[in-house]
């Protein structure tokens, strides 16, 4: 017979509490914190005009989140927060922003200059609709990746390690690629 699922115990008025949701969507709010993620896999906070510095550093600590959507966060974010290579995200859209670099420091450790943990689990990486003007080298420590969206950027230059990896469906120009 199957385990049935886990369920909350019996507060005081014997009314059980719900589970934590692993799944939140803060999309278009007005938050400048937010609440304590231990538990969610996925996170959308894109148009959050107020989430900034601390708030997004402490994403760190979602050990869990596997799939973090930050589209034009804070009014567009110029770099995205170096706490977040240590996380497991498959996942990661930061389109729409205002970055203007590679993001290097999230996939190379500054160290020993091997792969961080995101760079070692993503498999989907959207930094369209920013201001990149290139992706470099360090690309290529993105083992898993299969899905890279940079299309609407100011690319002049694509490190010829985008190219030299397993098979990976992306856009550098708009247009989905096979690469």
């Amino acid at each position: 017979a199957a385990a049935a699922a886990p369920t909350a115990p019996a507060g005081a008025d014997g009314v059980r509490e719900a589970p934590a949701p692993t799944t939140l969507s803060l999309a278009g709010a007005n938050v400048r914190e937010l609440p304590d993620p231990a538990r969610l896999t996925a996170l959308d906070v894109s148009d959050c005009p107020h989430l900034r510095g601390a708030a997004l550093e402490a994403l760190a600590a979602c050990a869990n989140l596997e799939s973090l959507v930050a589209q034009k966060v804070g009014g567009g974010l110029q770099a995205l927060p170096a706490a977040w290579a240590s996380l497991g995200l498959t996942r990661l859209d930061a389109s729409r922003n205002r970055l203007h670099r590679w993001p290097s420091a999230l996939f190379v450790e500054s160290t020993y200059g091997g792969p961080t943990r995101l760079a070692e689990a993503l498999e989907v990486l959207d930094l369209s609709r920013n201001q990149i003007v290139g992706a470099p080298a360090s690309c290529r420590v993105l083992g898993r990746l299969r899905n890279l969206s940079l299309s609407d950027n100011l690319l002049a230059a694509v490190d010829d390690a985008v190219f030299g990896a397993p098979p990976r469906r992306g856009s550098l120009g708009g247009r989905p690629t096979n690469y």
